[in-house]
């Protein structure tokens, strides 16, 4: 990957980084604090990338595995996401169930 794409990627999850993280603190929600977690990991992941790339940990290049660590993050955003629309169509339906007290949580 070319230096100033890396750069580029770098400079636009730091910016999503930022959105995130200022909605995680305002709302207070789970979800958005994940997403500010997976930025977070992209942003060291891709400056490792750029800066230090031949950086090991067990054998696995640093950048590997903070990507993967983003992929565990993303997973987990995706299934709160998924949850929380079947907790809503529950909800419209009718259909409500134990899962929806759990809507809403904070940290």
């Amino acid at each position: 990957m070319s230096k100033p794409l890396l750069i580029f990627l770098i400079s636009i999850f730091a910016l999503h980084f930022g959105i995130f993280l200022y909605l995680a603190i305002k709302n207070k929600k789970v979800v958005h604090r994940f997403v500010s977690l997976t930025f977070a990991l992209l942003v060291v992941s891709f400056s490792c990338r750029l800066w230090v790339p031949d950086l090991e940990i067990a054998e696995y290049n640093i950048h590997t595995v903070l990507r993967i660590s983003a992929w565990i993050s993303t997973a987990i955003v995706l299934f709160l996401t998924i949850k929380k629309r079947i907790i809503a169509y529950q909800q419209r339906t009718g259909q409500c169930r134990a899962l929806a007290d759990t809507d809403n949580q904070t940290l």
